[in-house]
């Protein structure tokens, strides 16, 4: 959590910033319970939810929580940090004042570094990262899956992907975006309950395995089937202006930028913040 001072400053003159990040006011411990006391903030991001009744909002206020919040991931990213939050969501995620649109995320009660990751089972269903599912090694980038599954749902209103279970999270992420690489696929890791979703064929062409999706003893390739920018514009395409359109464009590619299976590929918070959805280096106009 944040230090007074809104960062600290380390050798050399840098500073991290951490005024996104809920600020420690005070602890103590009271009847051997260690209390930690925050400075209060007005409403989450579910709450702005529900007050636009799930129908979520403009696609300019999503990019500037964006920004705010790929800035913070970037601080958090910084080895001299580096922090894991491993539970985002809307409901972690809160509004500095009513009319303001910066952010900050709190709740780091999950978080870990990546260096030492002492649990396996991280990350709320909706906005668990495909590595998380298939128990394979995670890091930094588990936070900017679950990034990319919030902006589509602060402006779309619903989840992303909403799955009942973990085996049907799996099955909605392919859903919208085909199938998780091979290599992911045959690394899972022994307790992942996912795994047995997939079953593999004989490899073609350069040897490679092929999968398919095996559900009520039907066998689906799972290649994409809802076009992914339906799935992220309001009101219909037609309706849009040059400019918004335009700014769908960098929304959507940003989008699957973020929500890359493989890790190694997912975009970077320091690689985002460049992204032309930010404008020229990653600054948002007022």
């Amino acid at each position: 959590p944040e230090p007074a001072g809104g960062g600290e400053q380390w050798g050399g003159g840098d500073w991290v910033d951490y005024s996104n990040v809920v600020r420690i006011l005070d602890d103590f411990v009271c009847r051997n319970h260690c209390c930690l006391v925050f400075e209060l903030l007005p409403f989450t991001l579910y709450d702005l939810l529900k007050y636009s009744r799930f129908k979520g909002v403009s696609l300019n206020l999503v990019r500037k929580f964006a920004q705010n919040l790929v800035r913070t991931l970037d601080c958090l990213r910084d080895p001299r940090v580096d922090v894991i939050h491993c539970d985002l969501k809307p409901e972690n995620v809160m509004l500095v004042k009513y009319n303001e649109h910066r952010v900050k995320i709190i709740d780091f009660g999950s978080s870990c570094s990546s260096s030492k990751q002492p649990f396996t089972y991280i990350q709320s269903r909706f906005y668990r990262a495909p590595e998380v599912l298939l128990c394979l090694p995670y890091g930094h980038a588990i936070d900017m899956w679950s990034l990319g599954c919030i902006l589509v749902e602060m402006h779309v209103g619903q989840p992303l992907f909403n799955g009942k279970n973990e085996l049907q999270q799996m099955i909605k992420i392919c859903d919208v975006l085909g199938l998780p690489p091979a290599h992911m696929i045959a690394g899972a890791g022994p307790k992942s309950k996912v795994r047995s979703i997939f079953h593999e064929e004989p490899g073609v062409g350069s040897g490679g395995a092929k999968y398919r999706v095996l559900v009520d003893d039907r066998h689906l390739d799972m290649l994409p089937s809802k076009h992914f920018g339906r799935l992220i514009r309001k009101p219909m395409p037609s309706q849009h202006t040059a400019e918004e359109a335009r700014m769908y464009d960098h929304f959507e590619d940003l989008l699957i930028r973020m929500l890359n299976f493989d890790p190694k590929l997912r975009i970077t918070p320091a690689e985002a913040l460049q992204h032309p959805f930010f404008g020229r280096r990653g600054q948002v106009s007022p």
